[in-house]
């Protein structure tokens, strides 16, 4: 997994414009301040916050098994869906279930709700 997140540090220099890879980086590490601009701005920069990578998962996905439970609130709130499932047919539900965080209730609650 690439992580530019280091590199989003000044909004306008478009030549260091945040993808997609920047918020699952972001995402997984749980690295709150550059995943709250990314998310912010995440209509400017074309960035679809339920984009899957190689592998199928989500944004979502990564911050669940990276029990980054700030992250998945964030995200959550942001409107990221629970229900996509990855290459191995495995949604954010299915992760937040072999958690024991935060992310856990949130995801389930949200996925409950829809």
């Amino acid at each position: 997994m690439v992580v530019h997140a280091a590199s989003y540090q000044d909004e306008d220099d478009d030549d260091n414009a945040p993808t997609n890879w920047d918020l699952h980086g972001c995402a997984h590490k749980g690295l709150l301040k550059p995943l709250s601009k990314l998310l912010k701005h995440s209509k400017e920069y074309e960035i679809d916050i339920n984009k899957v990578d190689e592998n199928g998962q989500t944004a979502l996905m990564l911050a669940c098994r990276g029990g980054q439970g700030k992250a998945v609130e964030y995200l959550m709130q942001a409107g990221a869906s629970p229900d996509i499932k990855d290459n191995e047919v495995c949604s954010a539900v299915r992760s937040a279930k072999m958690g024991h965080g935060r992310e856990r209730h949130m995801v389930l609650d949200r996925s409950i709700a829809t």
